[in-house]
This record gives C-alpha cells, structure tokens and sequence, in this order.
C-alpha cells in the first residue's frame, strides 16, 4: 500500500481546541497502557551513552506517558529532568504528576525545539504527522546540531492487524474519557450524545495508519544525511508486542562518537 499524505483533522488550524484535546488526551491514555513499555529501555540505553540529563518530548499532545516513564528512567539518572512540548500545547495538562516533568506552555514546533535545548529529544506516535522533506529536515537538524533523537511509533500500514481494527477507536474513546482529568457537559455532549468527537478519532486514526512510514522509506530519507554527516550516527529499527499483533517502528540518532566510545568500552570489558 502506498503511504497516504493527507493531513488529519486535529492538525488543521481550524480544528477547535476542545476536540484537538480530547483526541490528544485520549492516545495519551492509550500509550500509558504499556505500548511504549521497551521504549523506555532504548531511552535509558541512549542516555547513559551520551550523557545526556534532558528529555524534550515533541509532538507531546497531552503527553501523560512521560511522567510515568520519568518514574522508571529517575530511578537510574535522579537528575533526569523532561519537558512536554507542542505546536499546539494541551492546557488542561500543564500541571505534571512528576516533579522532574514540567510543560513547555508556549507553542513550539519540532526543529525549533531541536535547536533550543541540548537534551535526548523524544516523540511518540508523531512521526507520520510529517511528510519525507519535514521528516528529512528534522533528521538534518538533529544532525547538523548534533542532537540526541529517540523517536517511536505504533503506527503502521497493515489492512487487517492496524487500520481495520481502528473501527474500535470510538468504543475506547467512551471508556478512556471516564478517567478524563477535565470531564465538563462538553465531554458529555460531544462524545456520548453527538459523537463527534469519536467520529474524529476513528478517521484521524485511520488516517494516521494509512500515513506511517516503513523502515524501508525512512532508510532512504536518511541515505543522504549519513552520507553528509559521516561523524552522525542514525540506527533505525522495530520491535513487537502483544505477540507480534503490534509493531513499534523506531529511530535512534546521536552524534557517532558515542557509539564508539561505546564499541571500545565493550571491547575493554571482553
């Protein structure tokens, strides 16, 4: 299947702000249910290579994964600190449940977040959002700046294991938003009343799959940045869960001389 460019209804400018939450509230509420568990251990692997004590997450949405990743990930670095960040910030989770965890409050786009902060910049669920130029120049920044990048999705194009089963998106939306930190009349009307709210997930869902980028095209995406920053290092990979059902597509990069510090560090400890 050949990867879809359309752009989802949440991104548009013109999408009002309550349904852009809601949907951003609710994957967040799905992500927290163990999807990007190994995530973690790849985050942790990254930072104890490069050094790093600052994660900045992309794209965050509402973004309650990282607190509880920060709740494992402070046990091995206790001055790890995070900030959530993005183009359209989620108001209603400003406050964090962490104290290391604190919310860009401005909006900020992706390579402008790159090139403010020295940090592991981490971004879930986001990379499809972008199309192969915006993808390239995001993997230019990061190497230009050489910037740490640790970023994940779920998202893939598979008929019957990914796009198929997003006609049980509207069902779960209705069951996550009972644990919604902001339930108001709006919640009520516009999710259980006129389901308009459901309706958006179930196509920006379907539309999110129908965009998600196979290892394949984002190896050609950066064949000519490794060409062009030789001393860069980018590894790209999958791993899966719920016995294969699911799979996470991945995209690590940092500057190269960590991985062989990391290669002689190996060779002195055989």
């Amino acid at each position: 299947m050949k990867r879809l460019k359309w752009k989802e209804i949440h991104e548009m400018s013109w999408c009002p702000e309550f349904f852009r939450d809601c949907l951003t509230e609710f994957l967040s509420i799905i992500w927290k249910m163990g999807v990007y568990e190994q995530a973690q251990d790849k985050m942790g692997a990254v930072i104890q290579k490069t050094g790093v004590r600052l994660i900045v997450d992309l794209c965050s949405g509402a973004g309650e994964y990282i607190p509880l990743f920060m709740k494992k990930l402070t046990q091995q670095f206790p001055d790890l600190k995070a900030y959530k960040t993005d183009l359209y910030p989620n108001k209603i989770y400003f406050e964090s449940d962490h104290p290391a965890v604190s919310y860009w409050q401005e909006p900020l786009a992706a390579n402008d977040a790159i090139t403010r902060f020295d940090a592991l910049f981490t971004m879930f669920s986001a990379l499809h959002h972008f199309d192969e130029e915006e993808l390239a120049e995001i993997f230019e920044t990061a190497a230009s700046h050489r910037k740490v990048i640790s970023f994940f999705d779920v998202s893939q194009r598979r008929w019957f294991r990914d796009i198929l089963p997003n006609i049980f998106l509207p069902p779960m939306m209705w069951i996550a938003t009972l644990f919604s930190k902001s339930f108001s009349w709006k919640h009520l009307l516009f999710i259980y009343l006129l389901p308009i709210a459901p309706l958006i997930v179930f196509i920006d869902g379907t539309i999110s799959r129908m965009r998600a980028y196979k290892i394949s095209e984002i190896e050609t995406i950066l064949a000519p940045l490794r060409e062009k920053y030789p001393d860069y290092y980018f590894e790209t990979g999958a791993y899966t869960l719920l016995h294969g059902m699911q799979k996470i597509t991945f995209i690590l990069g940092y500057p190269a001389e960590f991985e062989q510090n990391t290669q002689q560090d190996t060779t002195k400890t055989q």
